[in-house]
């Protein structure tokens, strides 16, 4: 599938490294900081994946399909988070 979107081989690793990464910043607790750029990348990720489907078409559209779902997934978690696991945010002046 990488072959067919035209991206090099090594950015698997790269992504598969981050996502990692992102998947143990969101499990553990507080970090509240971390866990919101990881819900950040995440939303990247999933966007530019369904974008890049979208964008070489034929049957890449249904895996298009798969992330907007992942990406909907991350914004619907980080929605849910309970107020006490939320960064404050700082008053308007």
């Amino acid at each position: 599938m990488f072959n067919r979107l035209g991206y090099p081989y090594y950015l698997l690793t790269l992504l598969g490294f981050w996502k990692l990464a992102a998947s143990v910043a969101i499990l553990i607790p507080r970090f509240g900081l971390l866990k919101e750029w990881a819900y950040a990348g995440c939303i990247f990720l999933f966007t530019g994946a369904a974008f890049s489907h979208f964008s070489v078409g034929g049957g890449e559209i249904t895996n298009g399909i798969w992330g907007i779902f992942g990406s909907l997934l991350f914004v619907s978690s980080r929605a849910l988070r309970p107020p006490s696991r939320r960064i404050a945010r700082e008053p308007k002046s």
